[in-house]
This record gives structure tokens, sequence and C-alpha cells, in this order.
């Protein structure tokens, strides 16, 4: 069982370290504030957070 917890939890890692990357130039491209970027880092860190920044997303027209 050690392998399989070391490759999802690679994958995991390299899954995070992208949506960190695509989170950057999106925000760029963009022009998000700070703390606009701090609430998009944060939100997949907590559970359903996701399901709030989709929606504050699709309010702003961004998707």
């Amino acid at each position: 069982m050690g392998g399989t917890i070391k490759i999802v939890g690679m994958t995991h890692g390299v899954l995070f370290i992208l949506f960190v990357m695509l989170l950057f130039a999106t925000a760029q491209k963009h022009q998000w504030s700070l703390k606009f970027n701090s609430h998009l880092f944060v939100a997949p860190l907590v559970s359903f957070g996701t399901f709030f920044t989709d929606r504050r997303l699709k309010a702003m027209d961004a998707v």
C-alpha cells in the first residue's frame, strides 16, 4: 500500500502546484486584487470552499 500512497500523494502535489501556477497566470490576465487572489488560494483548502468560489466567479462573469 505504501507505493499507492506515494503515487497518489505525488499526483496530488503536482496538481496543486499546477493549480497555483494557473491561478497566478489567470489573476494577472484578469487583474484580480490580492485579496481576491488570496480567497481563491484558500478556497480549495477549506471544505466546500470551491462551491462558494464558483458561484462568485460566475456572478463576476469570469468563467
